[in-house]
């Protein structure tokens, strides 16, 4: 059974692996995301901190993309700040950036759809839809949709009749893993996978991906979309596979979190011990719960190291 380890100066075996891996969130982003997920009053303290601290040059694009969900959570108390005017020109870039992204992805779903092509959708363009409450306040880079290997000829000739073209020089299309990347003539990307996971291309590994998918109106069309479990460890995967960490993520699974009456972390372990991605999901919840330890309680992982005996094993090693 799983007891608390104690790694030396009463840290815990939790404790430990935070310290043995090197991920981290910038100071600034750590405030965004707080001031975005923590309960009041903590989020307006930590949002008063960001102002304080606010440099709005110094971001990077993945850190930018946080300030469109503030600005719509906190519009009102941002009103009077010196920042508030470039706040909303980021906010309108996102927006319409996003919603071309959108349109064109929803058109070529449709088309998808109209040939009898079985889609799921998943990471942004799902979260935003389901749990954002729209695309406006989840700026993303692209449509990401998935598709069975064996509809992957007749989805990439309806993209070509919707205008999109491959993104990459053609020879690169042969060493492509779990997806291609798609762009229109108006520069929106959609990526097309017949594997979710560039980590696990295995056939039949998303079975169970096919399976707990549910379904969504998408301003009149029924679409289908990753179940809660899945979208969280799409997220969490895609979210600690790049470093620098890009923190909207992070936003996406606290959302997730609070919006589900129940999440089966059960699910979201065993499909990451089928994949072989225990440690990177393990990673991510670390993560999450060193912004906000209501999303990810220590439960949550105390009963995943009970469960799973032979990665608590592992952390010890590795602490």
């Amino acid at each position: 059974a799983y007891e608390p380890a104690d790694c030396g100066a009463g840290m815990s075996v939790l404790d430990c692996f935070d310290e043995a891996y090197d991920y981290r969130i910038e100071p600034q982003q750590a405030l965004m995301l707080q001031s975005l997920i923590l309960p009041a009053p903590l989020d307006k303290e930590s949002l008063s901190r960001w102002l304080a601290k606010i440099d709005l040059e110094a971001m990077d694009y993945p850190t930018l993309r946080l300030c469109s969900p503030l600005l719509k959570k906190f519009g009102g108390a941002l009103a009077g700040t010196p920042h508030y005017e470039r706040l909303k020109g980021i906010y309108r870039y996102f927006h319409f950036r996003t919603h071309l992204i959108a349109s064109a992805g929803r058109r070529a779903v449709m088309g998808m759809l109209d040939a009898g092509i079985d889609v799921v959708l998943f990471k942004g363009i799902a979260i935003a839809l389901k749990y954002h409450g729209g695309i406006a306040v989840r700026p993303m880079a692209d449509v990401d949709l998935l598709v069975r290997r064996a509809s992957l000829p007749q989805a990439e000739e309806v993209l070509r009749q919707y205008g999109y073209r491959y993104l990459n020089p053609e020879e690169n299309r042969a060493t492509d893993v779990h997806a291609h990347q798609y762009i229109s003539a108006d520069y929106s990307s959609l990526d097309l996978h017949w594997y979710s996971l560039y980590e696990s291309p295995h056939a039949g590994i998303d079975d169970r991906i096919w399976q707990r998918a549910e379904v969504l109106d998408w301003d009149g069309l029924v679409v289908k979309v990753m179940s809660p479990e899945d979208l969280l460890l799409t997220s969490m995967v895609n979210g600690v596979r790049d470093y620098p960490i890009r923190p909207h993520w992070i936003h996406d699974v606290a959302t997730i979190v609070e919006s589900e009456p129940v999440i089966s972390w059960n699910n979201v372990w065993e499909e990451a011990k089928k994949r072989r991605l225990r440690e990177q999901v393990f990673i991510a919840l670390s993560l999450v719960r060193g912004i906000s330890k209501e999303t990810i309680p220590e439960t949550v992982l105390e009963n995943i190291l009970e469960n799973d005996v032979g990665f608590h094993r592992h952390l010890l090693k590795s602490a």
